[in-house]
């Protein structure tokens, strides 16, 4: 007899075949690792019984001159406040609504079936992305820029009121912003792709350079559309589809300085990059990035199950957010089966791992800050409070929390070897179940096993040469689960 420790290291390894990936948990949904130990997402619930009008592609969370709390919420239909419990109305007249979904020219499902020969490849596509908002205070003011309309808008934090146009602004835009220096920043300004123009400082209305303020704009040389702009720690990257650049306050005559951070490094989507202490994650169309003074590719295990299975024509609707309580940056992406959000990848930056699942599809997040949780909007304009409590707005989530490791060699070579116990290591027994499956061969089929709940010695009784396990919630709580050991015999040769 001999205890086997079935010690997988925290996140999960997804590139190339199964056994590749042996020794490694594969596959999980609404779990986490932290600090080594496996433990269950928490819950969430609505914070209001109504939705929003549209799809929300944008929030903001601020709190006024006399400390109450707002939340900004930039929907494809519209300009949406909310506080106290009930949502305002302010979206601004003339408004032109967004569209819901990126339209493809070309690419799967264009042109007549059957058009264009066998085997020939296609003309790549040109995509309108989806709309999607930018979000920014102007002291406790909202100031506001959606893609597609151009216009940007602020609001004045009177209920009464709803936003309106800020004088003098270029249209046309892609999205504002507005820096430490306070001058307010709009990118892709006047329907020109490449332009960044700013206000004069500490007042929005003023855009026209003259010797009398610090108003100014500046072409990038640069082959995509700029994107994103995500600002940083004293500087703002901005983002467009084929490198990043970076936007510095310099003072005097030139206001601000441009410089290129990098080739081939763009951007999925507007809403794809976050900051985080001084750094900047971001999701690229193959690649994930970080910059913190230079941009560099981050090591994904996780990078074939992403790339190879996202929806390329929906990736303008991907969506970054940052978990500070547990040191993870969340993307939110529509999977190449689905129009729509519902899959998201993590990467927890304080221990260097990747998690996956799909239990959780949110169009837009603001992370805890002004509020005590993160709030989250899904695409049927529901905003919801998150990592508070167990269940899905009262909807149990026991057996939906689960992770699955890829096969664990328990005796190499000629030797079978049977599993007669089980040894679990669990803050308190029976909150988590366990499946083993088992196979002979690489490339053989497994057997399922369970589901066990787990006591101090549970009987298994399984033969073979590699097992995987999977860890099923047992209970909406906040189980842990270390080490599993195996208490393991001999068995045949084969």
């Amino acid at each position: 007899m001999s205890l086997i420790p079935i010690k997988i290291p925290p996140g999960i390894s997804r590139n190339g075949t199964d056994y590749e990936n042996q020794g490694r948990w594969y596959d999980a949904d609404l779990v986490r690792f932290s600090e080594g130990v496996l433990r269950p997402i928490p819950g969430w619930s609505k914070i209001a019984d109504d939705p929003v009008d549209g799809v929300p592609r944008g929030l903001l969370a601020w709190k006024d001159e006399d400390g109450d709390r707002w939340i900004g919420i930039g929907t494809t239909e519209g300009l949406f406040v909310f506080s106290g419990g009930a949502y305002v109305d302010i979206t601004p007249v003339g408004f032109t609504a967004g569209a819901e979904d990126a339209v493809s020219s070309d690419g799967y499902g264009g042109g007549s079936y059957g058009s264009g020969g066998y085997g020939s490849p296609r003309i790549l596509a040109d995509v309108t992305p989806a709309s999607t908002w930018t979000l920014d205070n102007w002291g406790q003011y909202l100031v506001a820029c959606m893609a597609g309309d151009g216009g940007i808008y602020q609001w004045d934090v009177d209920p009464m009121n709803v936003a309106t146009i800020v004088p003098n602004a270029p249209t046309g835009c892609k999205g504002c912003f507005v820096t430490p220096e306070r001058h307010l920043v709009a990118f892709g300004a006047g329907g020109n792709s490449r332009l960044v123009a700013w206000s004069s400082q500490e007042d929005i209305d003023d855009w026209t350079p003259s010797a009398a303020n610090t108003a100014g704009s500046q072409e990038l040389q640069t082959s995509g559309t700029i994107l994103a702009a995500i600002k940083g720690r004293g500087e703002t990257l901005l983002l467009t589809e084929a490198d990043a650049w970076v936007m510095s306050y310099l003072g005097g005559q030139l206001v601000y300085g441009f410089e290129r951070a990098a080739d081939a490094a763009g951007i999925a989507g507007p809403k794809a990059g976050v900051a985080v202490d001084g750094s900047i994650f971001f999701m690229g169309k193959n690649a994930f990035f970080v910059y913190s003074g230079r941009v560099q590719q981050l090591p994904c295990e996780v990078h074939d199950y992403v790339f190879s299975d996202i929806n390329k024509t929906q990736i303008s609707k991907v969506y970054a957010c940052h978990v500070a309580a547990y040191g993870e940056v969340w993307w939110f992406y529509p999977s190449g089966e689905s129009n729509e959000i519902d899959r998201y990848v993590i990467y927890n930056y304080r221990e260097g791992h990747w998690m996956i699942g799909q239990g959780i599809a949110r169009t837009a997040w603001e992370d805890a800050s002004v509020y005590d949780y993160p709030v989250a909007a899904d695409v049927d304009g529901y905003l919801y409070q998150h990592e508070s409590g167990w269940t899905a707005d009262g909807v149990a989530l026991t057996a939906a929390r689960r992770i699955r490791s890829g096969p664990v060699e328990i005796q190499p070579g000629n030797q079978v070897m049977s599993v007669r116990y089980m040894h679990p290591d669990e803050k308190t027994q029976g909150q988590a179940k366990i499946n083993l499956y088992s196979k002979f061969t690489p490339e053989g089929a497994y057997a399922s096993h369970g589901p066990y709940t787990l006591t101090g010695y549970t009987d298994a009784r399984i033969t073979g040469r590699q097992i995987a396990v999977e860890i099923v919630g047992n209970v909406d709580n906040d189980w842990r689960f270390g080490t599993l050991r195996l208490d393991v015999v001999a068995g045949s040769r084969r």
